[in-house]
């Protein structure tokens, strides 16, 4: 005796909306859940400007660090002050953490002492970091240079 199957039945289907509830409550947690990353406040200085400047191709995932110097040649790292003298422990810390692929961006204010940007330069160097440079506020070449 042979059994026959009839496979247009609903109770061989699979309900669907349960499932689709199921991935839409999901989803709507992990998005309320997730603390999205904060952009790190930088202290307001003013850039100089350099027609010649570009933006810096990212080639290798590397951390990131800036350090401000104020006019009135305080250094900061974020919101947090630092002094010469303590500054070069903390860029060695990172350096150490990342495992030497650290780059650090210098953000120097353009009525600073260029003592100060020199100072944290060679700090970098001190530090054995090899990627640093200053940041500044690019000009339209076409305008003219002056």
């Amino acid at each position: 005796m042979a059994v026959k199957l009839n496979k247009g039945t609903v109770a061989y289907q699979l309900p669907v909306t349960p499932m689709v509830d199921l991935v839409f409550n999901l989803l709507l947690f992990f998005v309320v859940a997730t603390k999205f990353a904060e952009p790190e406040r930088q202290m307001p200085v003013i850039l100089p400007e350099a027609s010649a400047a570009e933006e810096r191709p990212v080639t290798a995932k590397t951390q990131e660090i800036v350090i401000t110097i104020n006019e009135q040649g305080q250094y900061y790292i974020g919101s947090t002050e630092y002094t010469r003298q303590q500054l070069f422990p903390k860029l060695d810390r990172e350096r150490q953490a990342s495992a030497g692929n650290i780059s650090v961006s210098i953000r120097a204010d353009k009525h600073c002492r260029w003592e100060d940007v020199v100072a944290a330069m060679d700090l970098c160097r001190k530090a054995k970091i090899r990627k640093y440079d200053v940041d500044v506020k690019t000009r339209d070449a076409r305008k003219g240079a002056g």
